[in-house]
Formats: structure tokens, C-alpha cells, sequence
């Protein structure tokens, strides 16, 4: 082959050595840019959310990590991971989720690191970053080299909009950003298929589709969003987007699939949903539900504009019904079909239409989360927008790029002080996650009439803060506090079946146990079955003396749960106070064979023991009980 054929077979406007100002120097160039603003957003992200790394566990990490029995056990807990619905390690309560890749994550952690908070928020810190980057990547490639700006912007908006700080500083929402990572990298791999038609982006892309998918079911709605982009938007040819499509289609249906066999593998029930989880299920009237669905879809695009205040929160009491004669919710109704129409009119109209796109993205996206269709499992939150939010700011990046071609520095200033203000908001948000109680107790002052944020506040007392306090004083009016906001919760919502529960809870620990009885009798009205309230029950009537319906109670505990070993003690206790002392040793020496660390046991048997004169037998389980209770003295 002659030298000549051999150079001309290379361009020179492709050769990285040429010092023209040709397509390659500016290929070059835009590279190196895209690397520094990759970069510059990362660790801005980091930044942003470093504070989040003293925070504790928070609300739902106690589902998926802090009582999830299959993450406690590590590697060895992956397989059952893989094969129950999300929530399986927690309870066995019907859930209709399967979302086994953040649990595997989290197993993982455990594996490695223990119960450590530090570690499951520096995950999500990461993460976020990398969402953050490949975001930036994706709109790049959306809005072409030339349009890096606008990229840019929305992706530093997205980076720094406060209504992401439930997603990234709640270590259980790393199932939020897992999908998020894997739907976006699935857009840019179809995106590479797009331009170079190889099979193994196809392949892989498909892959990073089902992983999203399998972190988080949000990316469901990318049957729609992925024929938007090629066939619609960018208008790749019809064999290609009919592959991007089936690539698309292929991991969804596969999900679908594995979801179905899964549930259906451990006797998955239908749900109800109940008003305290999501209040639509409560509306009045049909009407009602759907004004007030309206109503929520505005409380969206403010989160947008003004995400401010923000709530851990918007169950029960948080949005009160409305009903089509509210102008607020014919007025937002407008805006969404008026954007609606603008877009789909636009889209078609004009190539690579960005605004359309942003606005078809938003809606697309939210519209799983909207209860127009069918209800979920909340009538709100704040998570449900960090998908969709993608459309919002790439709207919002569009007049800023027009503007900076008008007015450079008033633009840099306008964006500048809105990063800024979000950056306050954002920061301010993270120390309000600190644990638990910090969190409901700031979010109940902007939300007093919010029936689940009072419960939070009320069970925290009678629970954990009442149990670490040892002034008697002390305990007795933790136990005042958390009985009022345990009322206020019923009285919000009086079919609030844990409230109930824990008020009744809360008045057999203070004493007043006509009180306790009643509102456990309520819980137990609405769910007949749940084993704590009926443990409470048992105690109740333990302590009223009617020992006959304490057994009778813990027996139907025990034929649900066969290794329930504190009904087994109640019963053994309550044999006792009955003088049949065989069945109370019986009963009891069952409860330390089920459970050996149960403390309240060993004391009781030397009870026993004692009170048929087997000194022997009573002075080992006095020894055994003074392990726990010090002070115990047997009385001889």
C-alpha cells in the first residue's frame, strides 16, 4: 500500500496533533471542559453533603437495615435477599415490593463494617456524586457539545436542589439512587448504540436498565421516556429505535416477571392502604380523592420552585381534602394540561426540542407517584421527586443559557444566588437528620396537625427515652408527654391502628390500665392479629388480675408464632398467681429454651421453685436472675 494511501486513510481534522482551529482542537478542548466540570460537580456534591456523615439512622433505615434480619446476617443473608419481597427481613406483612440490589449493598456493608451510619451515608454521599456526573454526561449528550452550558446548569441545580435532601441523607433511600445511577447510564449506553450501532452497548445498556429496575421500580416509566428520547427527540432510524425499545421492554418485562414469581413464591397479599399511609385512600368521596390528588400534584412544582419548608413527612393531616370548587385546584389543573399541550405541540414541531422534552420528562416521570391511576403507598414525598426533578432543572437551565448570550453577569449572578440559597436550605436540612426524634420533633412544628409525626414523637418517649431514663420522677412524665401526643395523634386520625396501640401501651406503663384496655381493644379492632398488641393485651390483663384472659390471649399468640418466648413467660407468670405451679415451671422453662437471654424468666422459676420448697432449684435460677436484676432477693 503506497505512503500516501496509508497517511490520507487517517483525516486530519480527527488527529489530536493538529494545532488548526479545527474540529479537533475543539474536540479537544470540549473533553477536557466536560472532565473539569465532572469533576468540579462530584465533589461539589460531596461538599454539599458531608455534614450528613455524623447523622444516625433515621425513620426507614430500621426496615431495611437496624431490624432487617436477612441484612444483620451479611453475605449469608443474600440468598433470601434475592428470593422475598423488599421488607421480608423485617416482617412478614404483606408488601408488594421487590427490591433486592440496595438490601444486597447494605448486606454487603454489614458484612464488612457492622452497624455503622458513618458508612451507609458516605455510600449515599458517593453515589449521589456519581448520579450527579452521569446526569451531566447524559444532558451533554441530550443537548449536544455545542449546548454544554446548558448541561451545566441543570446538572448543578439538580446537584444543589434541597428536595433531594431526603434521598441523600436517609441511608434506605440508596435504593433511590442506585436506580437513578442505572437508568441514566442506560440512557447514555442506547445513546452509544445510537451512534455506532454495537450490539454490546445495546447488551449492556439492557443490563443497566434491569439493575435500575431491581434497586427501585421508578424506572418503570422508561418505556416511555426511552422511545421519547430516540424516536422522537434525537429521530434515530426505526431498526434502531426499535432494538433501543426492545432493549428497553426486554428488562422491564423481566422484572415484571421475577417481581410476580416472587410475591406470589411467599404468599403475598393485596394491600390496603390505609388513610394514616396514604389519606386519598380516606377521601370522602371520589371527588374529594381526585381534587386533592390535584392539589398534591401542585405541592410538586412548588417543592420545585420554593422547597421550603421540607418534611420528613406528608401522611394524614399534612393536606387537607379538597374538592372542585377550590380554585387552586382548577388553576393547577391548567398548568400541567397547558404545559402538557405546549410540549407534545412543540416536540413534534421542532427538532431536539429541550423545553418539551423537560416538561414530558417531569410529568412522565412523577406521574407513577401522582394516585391518578392507582394509589400508592403515600399520598406524598418528597423522594418521589428525585427522578422527575431531571426535567425541572433542565427547564429551568434553558432561560439562564438564553440569558447569559443577553447578560453574561447578571445571569452567573442570578444562578450564582439561587446555588447559593439552595446550598443554605440544603445544609441547614442535613443537621435536621440527625436521628429520629430530632427529625420528627423539628418537621411536627412545621406540620402540628400531621397524625404520624405525633405518633413518631409520643412512641419515641415511651419507648426508647422512657426506657434509658432511671429517675422514677422522671420516667413518669416522659410517660405525660408521650401520652399527649400519642392522643393528639388519634384524635388527627382515629384509625391509626400503632397510635392506638402505642397510647395503650403508654397508659399500661403509667398505671391506668382501664385506659390502656381500651385503646389496645381499638387497635385490635383494627388489626386483629398483631402480635405486639396482643402481647400488651395479656399484659394488661395480667396486671387487672384476670390471669384466665392473659392466657387465653398469650395461647393465641403462641398458636401464630410458636417461638414467641415472651408469651411464654406471661403464661408460666400468670400459672404462677394461679397456684397451678407445674404448668407454670412447664411454660417458663419453655420461654429460656426459646430465648436464654430473656430476663424476667429466672426470677419467676426461682419463684416457683421456692414457693413448692425445692430450695436447690430455686437458689440457681435467684443466681441466674440476679444477672439482670441485681437487687433480686428470693423471699424464704
Amino acid at each position: 500500500m503506497p505512503y500516501k494511501k496509508r497517511f490520507t486513510a487517517i483525516p486530519i481534522e480527527n488527529s489530536l496533533l493538529s494545532n488548526q482551529n479545527g474540529s479537533a482542537f475543539r474536540l479537544s478542548f470540549t473533553n477536557n471542559i466536560v472532565i473539569v466540570y465532572s469533576i468540579f460537580l462530584f465533589v461539589s456534591a460531596i461538599a454539599l453533603y458531608t455534614n450528613t456523615l455524623k447523622n444516625s439512622f433515621a425513620i426507614d433505615d430500621e426496615e431495611v437495615i437496624l431490624k432487617n434480619s436477612y441484612v444483620q446476617k451479611g453475605f449469608a443473608g443474600i440468598p433470601a435477599i434475592l428470593a422475598t419481597p423488599h421488607l421480608h427481613g423485617y416482617s412478614t406483612l404483606p408488601n408488594e415490593t421487590y427490591r433486592p440490589l440496595s438490601l444486597v449493598f447494605f448486606a454487603i456493608e454489614h458484612q464488612f463494617f457492622g452497624l455503622q451510619p458513618f458508612i451507609g451515608h458516605l455510600m449515599n454521599i458517593l453515589f449521589f456524586g456519581l448520579c450527579v456526573v452521569v446526569l451531566f454526561q447524559f444532558l451533554i449528550r441530550l443537548c449536544g457539545k455545542e449546548k454544554i452550558q446548558i448541561a451545566l446548569i441543570a446538572s448543578l441545580i439538580f446537584c444543589v436542589h434541597p428536595i433531594h435532601t431526603e434521598v441523600v441523607a436517609n441511608i434506605k433511600s440508596f435504593d433511590s439512587l442506585l436506580c437513578f445511577f442505572f437508568a441514566i447510564i442506560s440512557l447514555i449506553l442506547f445513546d452509544e448504540y445510537s451512534k455506532a450501532s454495537a450490539n454490546k452497548f445495546l447488551f449492556l445498556s439492557a443490563i443497566a436498565m434491569f439493575l435500575s429496575l431491581i434497586s427501585k421500580e421508578d424506572s418503570i416509566t422508561f418505556i416511555f421516556i426511552v422511545p421519547l428520547i430516540f424516536l422522537v427527540l434525537k429521530k434515530v432510524n426505526k431498526l434502531q429505535s426499535l432494538k433501543i425499545l426492545g432493549a428497553t421492554l426486554l428488562p422491564a418485562i423481566t422484572f415484571i416477571c421475577l417481581r410476580a414469581i416472587v410475591l406470589i413464591a411467599n404468599n403475598n397479599e393485596i394491600i390496603n392502604i390505609s388513610p394514616i399511609q396514604n389519606a386519598l385512600s380516606g377521601a370522602p368521596d371520589v371527588a374529594s380523592r381526585y381534587a386533592t390528588t390535584l392539589l398534591v400534584l401542585g405541592h410538586y412544582l412548588k417543592f420545585m420552585f420554593a422547597p421550603y419548608p421540607l418534611i420528613c413527612d406528608y401522611s394524614f393531616g399534612s393536606i387537607p381534602f379538597a374538592n372542585f370548587y377550590d380554585a387552586k385546584v382548577w388553576f393547577i389543573l391548567t398548568i400541567y394540561m397547558f404545559s402538557i399541550t405546549i410540549a407534545i405541540h412543540r416536540i413534534f414541531k421542532y427538532k431536539n426540542d429541550l423545553l418539551s422534552f423537560g416538561i414530558l420528562f417531569f410529568v412522565i416521570t412523577l406521574s407513577l407517584f401522582s394516585n391518578l391511576f392507582f394509589l400508592i403507598g403515600s399520598q406524598l414525598s418528597e423522594r418521589f421527586t428525585f427522578l422527575p426533578s431531571v426535567g425541572f432543572c433542565l427547564i429551568v437551565a434553558l432561560p439562564f443559557d438564553q440569558f447569559t448570550r443577553i447578560s453574561p453577569s447578571l445571569s452567573k449572578m442570578g444562578l450564582a444566588f439561587i446555588c447559593l440559597l439552595f446550598v443554605g436550605i440544603t445544609i441547614n436540612r442535613n443537621y435536621e437528620w440527625e436521628d429520629n426524634y430530632t427529625l420528627h420533633l423539628l418537621d411536627l412544628k412545621k406540620a402540628p396537625e400531621n397524625s404520624h409525626l405525633n405518633y413518631c414523637i409520643g412512641f419515641a418517649l415511651i419507648d426508647s427515652i422512657y426506657n434509658k431514663e432511671t429517675i422514677t420522677t422522671n420516667k413518669q412524665e416522659i410517660l405525660r408527654d408521650g401520652i399527649s401526643y400519642l392522643s393528639k395523634s388519634v384524635q388527627i386520625c382515629p384509625s391509626y391502628k400503632c397510635a392506638q396501640a402505642a397510647l395503650g401501651l403508654a397508659f399500661l406503663k403509667y398505671g391506668q390500665l382501664d385506659s390502656a384496655e381500651i385503646h389496645l381493644d381499638y387497635a385490635l379492632q383494627l388489626s386483629p392479629y398483631d402480635l405486639n398488641t396482643l402481647n400488651d393485651k395479656s399484659m394488661c390483663l395480667f396486671y387487672k388480675k384476670d390471669y384466665i384472659g392473659a392466657i387465653n390471649i398469650s395461647k393465641s399468640i403462641i398458636s401464630r408464632d410458636t417461638i414467641c418466648a415472651n408469651s411464654f413467660g406471661n403464661i408460666g407468670i400468670c400459672y404462677y398467681n394461679l397456684n397451678k405451679f407445674d404448668s407454670a415451671l412447664f411454660y417458663l422453662h419453655k420461654s429460656i429454651i426459646i430465648a436464654p437471654d430473656l430476663p424476667f424468666s429466672y426470677p419467676n422459676l426461682a419463684l416457683v421453685y421456692n414457693k413448692i420448697g425445692q430450695a436447690d432449684s430455686s437458689r440457681k435460677y435467684a443466681s441466674l436472675a440476679r444477672r439482670y436484676y441485681p437487687g433480686f432477693i428470693l423471699p424464704f
